[in-house]
Protein backbone atom coordinates (compact mmCIF):
# COMPACT_ATOMS: atom_id res chain seq x y z
CA UNK A 1 0.00 0.00 0.00
CA UNK A 2 1.50 3.75 -1.28
CA UNK A 3 -0.98 5.34 -2.35
CA UNK A 4 -4.14 5.88 -0.58
CA UNK A 5 -7.24 7.63 -1.38
CA UNK A 6 -9.82 9.25 1.13
CA UNK A 7 -13.23 10.68 0.68
CA UNK A 8 -15.16 12.78 3.50
CA UNK A 9 -13.37 15.29 5.31
CA UNK A 10 -15.54 16.07 8.10
CA UNK A 11 -15.14 16.23 11.81
CA UNK A 12 -13.56 12.67 11.48
CA UNK A 13 -12.12 11.66 8.34
CA UNK A 14 -9.73 15.28 8.29
CA UNK A 15 -7.66 14.31 10.91
CA UNK A 16 -7.98 10.80 10.21
CA UNK A 17 -6.70 11.65 6.52
CA UNK A 18 -4.35 13.98 7.94
CA UNK A 19 -2.98 11.14 10.01
CA UNK A 20 -2.21 8.97 6.66
CA UNK A 21 -0.60 11.44 5.20
CA UNK A 22 1.52 11.75 7.93
CA UNK A 23 2.34 7.99 7.88
CA UNK A 24 4.00 8.67 4.73
CA UNK A 25 1.36 7.44 2.35
CA UNK A 26 1.22 9.09 -1.45
CA UNK A 27 -3.04 10.73 -0.06
CA UNK A 28 -5.30 12.10 -2.36
CA UNK A 29 -8.59 13.57 -1.13
CA UNK A 30 -12.03 14.61 -2.16
CA UNK A 31 -14.85 16.47 -0.10
CA UNK A 32 -17.72 17.82 -0.85
CA UNK A 33 -16.53 21.48 0.27
CA UNK A 34 -13.34 22.80 -0.70
CA UNK A 35 -11.64 24.20 2.87
CA UNK A 36 -10.43 20.61 4.08
CA UNK A 37 -9.06 19.80 0.52
CA UNK A 38 -7.18 23.10 0.74
CA UNK A 39 -6.07 21.98 4.04
CA UNK A 40 -4.71 19.18 3.57
CA UNK A 41 -3.10 19.60 -0.30
CA UNK A 42 -1.36 22.73 1.44
CA UNK A 43 0.35 19.85 3.48
CA UNK A 44 1.22 18.00 0.94
CA UNK A 45 -1.50 16.09 -0.22
CA UNK A 46 -3.05 15.52 -4.04
CA UNK A 47 -6.77 16.63 -5.13
CA UNK A 48 -8.63 14.24 -6.83
CA UNK A 49 -11.98 12.69 -7.95
CA UNK A 50 -13.73 9.09 -7.24
CA UNK A 51 -13.15 8.14 -10.93
CA UNK A 52 -9.58 9.18 -11.08
CA UNK A 53 -8.48 7.45 -7.38
CA UNK A 54 -9.88 4.33 -8.42
CA UNK A 55 -7.48 3.45 -11.42
CA UNK A 56 -4.58 5.31 -9.20
CA UNK A 57 -4.39 4.28 -5.94
CA UNK A 58 -4.61 0.83 -3.73
CA UNK A 59 -7.13 1.94 -1.22
CA UNK A 60 -9.61 4.21 -0.75
CA UNK A 61 -10.81 5.43 1.95
CA UNK A 62 -14.09 6.52 3.29
CA UNK A 63 -16.30 8.79 5.44
CA UNK A 64 -19.33 9.82 4.53
CA UNK A 65 -22.77 10.70 6.37
CA UNK A 66 -24.82 8.25 5.54
CA UNK A 67 -25.63 4.84 3.78
CA UNK A 68 -26.92 6.30 0.65
CA UNK A 69 -23.72 8.89 -0.38
CA UNK A 70 -21.68 5.32 0.91
CA UNK A 71 -23.40 3.25 -1.40
CA UNK A 72 -23.16 6.33 -4.47
CA UNK A 73 -19.74 7.07 -4.01
CA UNK A 74 -18.71 3.41 -3.84
CA UNK A 75 -20.24 2.24 -6.94
CA UNK A 76 -18.27 5.19 -8.50
CA UNK A 77 -15.39 3.79 -7.64
CA UNK A 78 -16.32 0.19 -8.55
CA UNK A 79 -16.94 1.09 -11.80
CA UNK A 80 -13.46 2.35 -12.33
CA UNK A 81 -11.70 0.51 -10.05
CA UNK A 82 -7.95 -1.20 -10.73
CA UNK A 83 -8.28 -4.80 -9.80
CA UNK A 84 -7.83 -5.50 -6.55
CA UNK A 85 -8.76 -1.88 -5.39
CA UNK A 86 -9.91 -2.19 -1.74
CA UNK A 87 -12.62 0.28 -0.55
CA UNK A 88 -12.59 0.62 3.19
CA UNK A 89 -16.06 2.09 4.84
CA UNK A 90 -15.43 4.27 7.95
CA UNK A 91 -18.84 5.62 7.96
CA UNK A 92 -21.62 4.26 9.80
CA UNK A 93 -24.18 2.78 7.49
CA UNK A 94 -26.90 -0.16 7.17
CA UNK A 95 -25.62 -3.50 7.48
CA UNK A 96 -27.60 -4.97 4.87
CA UNK A 97 -26.05 -2.32 2.39
CA UNK A 98 -22.50 -2.93 3.45
CA UNK A 99 -23.46 -6.58 2.65
CA UNK A 100 -24.49 -5.88 -0.82
CA UNK A 101 -21.92 -3.33 -1.29
CA UNK A 102 -19.01 -6.20 -0.57
CA UNK A 103 -21.38 -8.75 -2.74
CA UNK A 104 -21.04 -5.67 -5.52
CA UNK A 105 -17.25 -5.25 -5.39
CA UNK A 106 -16.55 -8.81 -6.26
CA UNK A 107 -17.88 -8.40 -9.72
CA UNK A 108 -15.33 -5.88 -10.33
CA UNK A 109 -12.05 -7.47 -8.77
CA UNK A 110 -11.93 -5.53 -5.94
CA UNK A 111 -12.73 -5.97 -1.74
CA UNK A 112 -15.55 -3.49 0.36
CA UNK A 113 -14.86 -3.68 3.84
CA UNK A 114 -17.23 -2.06 6.00
CA UNK A 115 -14.67 -0.90 9.07
CA UNK A 116 -16.56 2.07 11.43
CA UNK A 117 -14.47 3.76 13.78
CA UNK A 118 -15.84 4.82 17.65
CA UNK A 119 -13.84 6.85 19.61
CA UNK A 120 -15.43 10.53 18.86
CA UNK A 121 -13.64 13.43 17.36
CA UNK A 122 -10.70 13.23 20.31
CA UNK A 123 -10.37 9.93 19.07
CA UNK A 124 -9.33 11.01 15.35
CA UNK A 125 -7.91 14.02 16.31
CA UNK A 126 -5.42 11.68 18.56
CA UNK A 127 -5.17 9.11 16.49
CA UNK A 128 -6.56 6.54 18.97
CA UNK A 129 -9.96 5.05 17.20
CA UNK A 130 -11.06 1.66 17.23
CA UNK A 131 -11.72 0.29 14.07
CA UNK A 132 -14.47 -2.19 13.70
CA UNK A 133 -14.13 -4.32 10.28
CA UNK A 134 -16.46 -7.16 8.50
CA UNK A 135 -15.05 -8.35 5.43
CA UNK A 136 -12.60 -10.44 3.60
CA UNK A 137 -9.13 -10.82 6.35
CA UNK A 138 -6.74 -11.07 3.82
CA UNK A 139 -7.68 -7.34 1.92
CA UNK A 140 -7.99 -6.35 5.94
CA UNK A 141 -4.45 -7.48 6.21
CA UNK A 142 -3.17 -5.62 3.87
CA UNK A 143 -4.94 -2.35 4.32
CA UNK A 144 -4.47 -2.72 7.89
CA UNK A 145 -0.93 -0.62 8.25
CA UNK A 146 -3.20 2.48 6.79
CA UNK A 147 -5.58 2.07 9.43
CA UNK A 148 -3.24 2.13 11.94
CA UNK A 149 -2.20 5.42 11.16
CA UNK A 150 -5.43 6.56 13.37
CA UNK A 151 -6.48 3.84 15.07
CA UNK A 152 -5.02 2.51 18.60
CA UNK A 153 -7.31 -0.97 17.98
CA UNK A 154 -8.03 -2.70 14.42
CA UNK A 155 -10.12 -5.68 15.04
CA UNK A 156 -11.82 -8.03 12.42
CA UNK A 157 -15.25 -8.94 14.03
CA UNK A 158 -16.23 -11.45 10.99
CA UNK A 159 -18.17 -11.61 7.24
CA UNK A 160 -19.05 -8.32 5.38
CA UNK A 161 -21.86 -6.46 7.52
CA UNK A 162 -20.62 -7.31 10.87
CA UNK A 163 -18.56 -4.10 10.97
CA UNK A 164 -21.71 -2.21 11.14
CA UNK A 165 -23.59 -4.41 13.35
CA UNK A 166 -20.76 -3.93 15.59
CA UNK A 167 -20.63 0.04 15.48
CA UNK A 168 -24.36 -0.20 16.03
CA UNK A 169 -23.83 -1.82 19.10
CA UNK A 170 -22.06 1.03 20.29
CA UNK A 171 -23.59 3.25 19.25
CA UNK A 172 -26.71 2.09 21.11
CA UNK A 173 -24.67 2.26 24.37
CA UNK A 174 -23.43 5.45 24.02
CA UNK A 175 -26.91 6.65 23.17
CA UNK A 176 -28.41 5.31 26.57
CA UNK A 177 -24.99 6.16 28.30
CA UNK A 178 -25.25 9.84 27.25
CA UNK A 179 -28.81 9.98 27.99
CA UNK A 180 -28.24 8.33 31.70
CA UNK A 181 -25.17 11.14 32.36
CA UNK A 182 -27.50 14.11 31.32
CA UNK A 183 -30.21 12.48 33.63
CA UNK A 184 -28.14 12.28 36.15
CA UNK A 185 -26.56 15.55 36.03
CA UNK A 186 -29.58 17.23 35.41
CA UNK A 187 -31.13 15.79 38.49
CA UNK A 188 -27.75 17.32 40.26
CA UNK A 189 -28.58 20.71 38.89
CA UNK A 190 -32.51 20.51 40.06
CA UNK A 191 -30.94 19.15 43.82
CA UNK A 192 -28.53 22.47 43.47
CA UNK A 193 -25.18 20.40 43.94
CA UNK A 194 -22.25 21.07 42.59
CA UNK A 195 -22.06 20.28 39.19
CA UNK A 196 -18.17 19.97 38.69
CA UNK A 197 -18.16 18.06 42.12
CA UNK A 198 -21.13 15.73 41.08
CA UNK A 199 -18.72 14.24 37.47
CA UNK A 200 -15.42 14.11 39.83
CA UNK A 201 -17.07 11.73 42.67
CA UNK A 202 -19.70 9.82 40.03
CA UNK A 203 -16.61 9.30 37.71
CA UNK A 204 -14.55 7.84 40.70
CA UNK A 205 -17.16 5.34 41.03
CA UNK A 206 -18.99 2.54 40.01
CA UNK A 207 -21.05 5.38 37.59
CA UNK A 208 -17.83 6.10 35.67
CA UNK A 209 -17.76 5.79 32.00
CA UNK A 210 -16.30 7.17 28.82
CA UNK A 211 -19.54 9.79 28.23
CA UNK A 212 -19.10 10.97 32.11
CA UNK A 213 -15.88 12.17 31.85
CA UNK A 214 -15.20 13.50 28.54
CA UNK A 215 -18.69 15.45 28.21
CA UNK A 216 -20.28 15.48 31.44
CA UNK A 217 -18.12 18.74 31.65
CA UNK A 218 -19.19 19.97 28.11
CA UNK A 219 -23.11 19.49 29.14
CA UNK A 220 -23.07 21.28 32.28
CA UNK A 221 -21.00 24.71 30.87
CA UNK A 222 -24.12 23.80 27.70
CA UNK A 223 -21.03 22.93 25.36
CA UNK A 224 -23.33 21.77 22.45
CA UNK A 225 -20.80 21.94 19.93
CA UNK A 226 -20.91 18.95 17.62
CA UNK A 227 -18.01 16.49 18.03
CA UNK A 228 -20.88 14.10 16.83
CA UNK A 229 -24.65 15.83 15.42
CA UNK A 230 -28.08 14.81 16.80
CA UNK A 231 -28.57 14.79 13.15
CA UNK A 232 -26.19 11.93 12.89
CA UNK A 233 -26.48 10.38 16.26
CA UNK A 234 -30.60 9.97 15.41
CA UNK A 235 -29.81 8.13 11.75
CA UNK A 236 -27.38 5.43 13.69
CA UNK A 237 -30.51 5.02 16.03
CA UNK A 238 -32.81 4.34 13.23
CA UNK A 239 -30.33 2.02 11.58
CA UNK A 240 -30.13 0.10 15.08
CA UNK A 241 -33.99 0.29 15.15
CA UNK A 242 -34.70 -0.89 12.08
CA UNK A 243 -31.94 -3.80 12.30
CA UNK A 244 -33.18 -4.88 15.80
CA UNK A 245 -36.78 -5.17 14.26
CA UNK A 246 -34.89 -7.52 11.03
CA UNK A 247 -33.53 -9.91 14.06
CA UNK A 248 -36.11 -9.78 16.59
CA UNK A 249 -33.85 -7.63 19.25
CA UNK A 250 -35.59 -6.14 22.24
CA UNK A 251 -34.04 -2.78 22.18
CA UNK A 252 -36.98 0.03 24.25
CA UNK A 253 -34.16 2.06 25.70
CA UNK A 254 -32.66 2.90 22.01
CA UNK A 255 -36.42 3.45 20.71
CA UNK A 256 -36.87 5.90 23.58
CA UNK A 257 -33.61 8.32 23.07
CA UNK A 258 -34.17 7.86 19.82
CA UNK A 259 -37.35 10.31 20.39
CA UNK A 260 -35.23 12.26 22.20
CA UNK A 261 -33.12 13.03 19.72
CA UNK A 262 -36.17 13.32 17.47
CA UNK A 263 -37.52 16.02 19.33
CA UNK A 264 -34.41 18.06 19.49
CA UNK A 265 -33.63 17.72 15.49
CA UNK A 266 -37.26 18.77 14.96
CA UNK A 267 -36.65 22.37 16.83
CA UNK A 268 -33.64 22.60 14.54
CA UNK A 269 -31.07 21.62 16.53
CA UNK A 270 -29.53 18.42 14.43
CA UNK A 271 -26.39 20.10 13.80
CA UNK A 272 -25.59 20.29 17.81
CA UNK A 273 -23.84 18.22 19.29
CA UNK A 274 -25.31 14.79 21.55
CA UNK A 275 -24.59 16.83 24.85
CA UNK A 276 -27.46 19.13 24.01
CA UNK A 277 -29.52 15.93 25.19
CA UNK A 278 -28.63 17.68 28.79
CA UNK A 279 -30.47 20.95 27.79
CA UNK A 280 -33.86 19.11 26.77
CA UNK A 281 -33.87 17.35 30.05
CA UNK A 282 -33.24 20.34 31.91
CA UNK A 283 -35.76 22.29 30.09
CA UNK A 284 -38.33 19.51 31.06
CA UNK A 285 -37.46 19.65 34.50
CA UNK A 286 -39.00 21.21 37.46
CA UNK A 287 -37.06 22.97 40.36
CA UNK A 288 -39.80 24.15 42.23
CA UNK A 289 -41.29 20.18 42.88
CA UNK A 290 -37.63 19.94 45.17
CA UNK A 291 -39.59 22.19 47.72
CA UNK A 292 -42.21 20.57 48.23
Amino acid sequence: MKTIGFIGLGVMGRPMAAHVLNAGYDLWVHNRSQQAVTELVGKGAKQSDPVEMAGRCDAVLLCLPTSVETAEVTERLLASAQPGLIVCDHSTIQPRVAKRLAQHATRFDATFLDAPITGGEKGAIEGTLSTMVGGDPEALARVEPVLKAFSAKVTHVGESGSGQMTKLANQIVCAVTIAAVAEGLSFAKVHGLDLDKTIDVLSGGAADSWTLRNLGSKMVSHDFRPGFSLRLALKDLRYAIESAADCGAFAPATALIQQLFGSLVAQGRGQEGITAIYDLYCRLSTPEAVSE
